[in-house]
C-alpha cells in the first residue's frame, strides 16, 4: 500500500502538491511511529518482507508483528489523511475521516484521553469511554493518533 503511494505518478492538475512533498509527508509519518512500528512498516512495505521474515529478523512472535503492523497502519491512515486529501481532493473523504473528530461527543472524548494517567492502559480509557459515551474506540491506536495529529488547541 505505502509502496504504491510512494511510486505514484505525480498529478498533472494545477495546484496539485508535487510528489516529493507528498513523499516527504509519508516519510515524516513513518518516522513519527514508535520505533518498532516504523521498523515493521519499513520492512513490510518498503523492503517487501513478509510477516514470517520480519518476525525472525526482530525475534518477535508473528502475531505481535501483525498487531504492530495493523496499529501502525491505523496511525498512518489518519496521520496522512490531510496529505492524501491535498493530493487527491475529495476521493477518500469518508475513508479518511477521523472517528473522534466527527463524533458528536468529541470534546468529552478529548477530555477523557487527555486525562489519561501514565500508569493507565488504553483499555482503561476505553472502559471509561464506554461508560460515558456508550462506545469503545478500537483499535486504541485511533485514540493515540487523534491525540497526536487531530486534537485542536
Amino acid at each position: 500500500m505505502l509502496a504504491k503511494i510512494a511510486g505514484a505518478v505525480p498529478d498533472e492538475s494545477p495546484g496539485s502538491p508535487n510528489l516529493s512533498d507528498f513523499l516527504n509527508e509519508v516519510r515524516r509519518a513513518v518516522s513519527s511511529l514508535e520505533t518498532i512500528q516504523g521498523t515493521v512498516i519499513t520492512m513490510y512495505h518498503f523492503e517487501n518482507l513478509d510477516f514470517d521474515q520480519i518476525a525472525a529478523a526482530l525475534d518477535l512472535p508473528i502475531p505481535q508483528v501483525k498487531k504492530l503492523h495493523g496499529e501502525a497502519l491505523v496511525i498512518l491512515k489518519y496521520g496522512l489523511a490531510e496529505a492524501v486529501n491535498r493530493r487527491w481532493p475529495g476521493r477518500f473523504d469518508k475513508m479518511l475521516s477521523c472517528p473522534i473528530c466527527s463524533h458528536p461527543k468529541r470534546e468529552l472524548i478529548e477530555r477523557i484521553i487527555t486525562g489519561k494517567k501514565e500508569h493507565e492502559s488504553w483499555g482503561t480509557i476505553n472502559r471509561r469511554l464506554k461508560s460515558q459515551i456508550g462506545r469503545i474506540i478500537h483499535p486504541p491506536a485511533l485514540l493515540i493518533n487523534h491525540q497526536k495529529y487531530h486534537k485542536k488547541g
